[in-house]
């Protein structure tokens, strides 16, 4: 298999070949994190954002995405540096 086929897995850690497989994992906990975050999310945020406009709004829902992807993605690759020092 192609090197730049191949997926890396933060359910289980693995370098997977099948990006459905991977796509499958992102789609289930994003669903996850909708259904059990949001809700607590939403019951602290829409206090605040009642005065936004469309665009303040949306430009706020993207900056909390794309900071909550990063520290996700960089506290996952810390954890497996840490991992391979073992």
């Amino acid at each position: 298999m192609e090197e730049r086929n191949k997926d890396f897995c933060p359910g289980c850690g693995c370098i997977h070949g099948d990006e459905d497989q991977l796509h499958e994992f992102v789609v289930m906990t994003v669903g996850s994190f909708m259904n059990n975050v949001f809700p607590k999310f939403w019951d602290d945020a829409k206090d605040q954002v009642k005065n936004l406009n469309d665009k303040e709004l949306a430009e706020e829902m993207f900056r909390s995405g794309a900071i909550n992807m990063l520290y996700g993605y960089l506290s996952l690759m810390d954890k497996l540096a840490k991992k391979e020092e073992k």
